[in-house]
């Protein structure tokens, strides 16, 4: 075997006649992928994706935020983005997710990036998310599958949290993937005082084979 291993494009490491084996292809790229199988049956591994409030929400015309606002910390001037959600009104934003093809077609979960204006230990903030895929020459007004929701404690102000993951989210038409719309709301029945800047949403995905992203 050539000591270049960056010049790889394929490699296959033991068994070659349908035993267990890992298969690596193309590892000339800036990360390589794995296909690891076991006696012919490829094995499904989960992805993450990032989708930040500065260049991926969409403020929804119906019941949106008022607006997505920059936030600059007092000492290290660090700097970030919140969409802004009220403790009255239920408001929403909506974000667009093309998946890989090598996407299951199955459910996903998401984690909540926020902080708040105000907020007390005793407090909590509830998001709602629900997602639709529509496929080629299906109506945009599609029906959304079922919200989940997903609660989290205040712990200090100006502090990120990071919320539990959420149960599973059933994505309606999810045989049709190209093109996917995912809605978060705040469910104003939480408690929590001031307003919910959401900075952002890791969506957990499964895919079951690498060759084909």
């Amino acid at each position: 075997m050539s000591s270049d291993v960056d010049s790889l494009t394929e490699l296959t490491i033991g068994d070659t006649g349908g035993g267990d084996r890992m298969h690596i292809v193309d590892m000339t790229g800036p990360t390589s992928k794995y296909i690891t199988q076991r006696n012919g049956a490829k094995i499904t591994i989960t992805r993450d994706k990032w989708f930040s409030a500065k260049n991926d929400f969409i403020i929804r015309t119906d019941n949106g935020v008022t607006d997505i606002t920059q936030s600059e910390s007092s000492t290290n001037k660090v700097n970030y983005f919140g969409a802004n959600f009220d403790t009255t009104t239920e408001e929403n934003i909506q974000f667009e997710w093309v998946p890989e093809r090598n996407w299951n077609a199955g459910t996903v979960t998401a984690f909540f990036y926020w902080d708040n204006t105000a907020g007390l230990t005793t407090e909590t903030v509830s998001w709602g998310l629900k997602g639709v895929a529509i496929g080629n020459d299906e109506v945009v007004d599609s029906a959304f599958g079922s919200e989940i929701t997903t609660t989290d404690t205040w712990l200090g102000q100006n502090d990120i949290h990071i919320s539990p993951e959420s149960t599973a989210v059933t994505i309606a038409g999810a045989t049709d993937i190209d093109y996917v719309v995912f809605n978060v709301a705040r469910k104003i029945s939480d408690n929590l005082t001031g307003d919910a800047r959401l900075i952002g949403v890791r969506l957990v995905y499964t895919v079951t084979d690498l060759a084909s992203s």
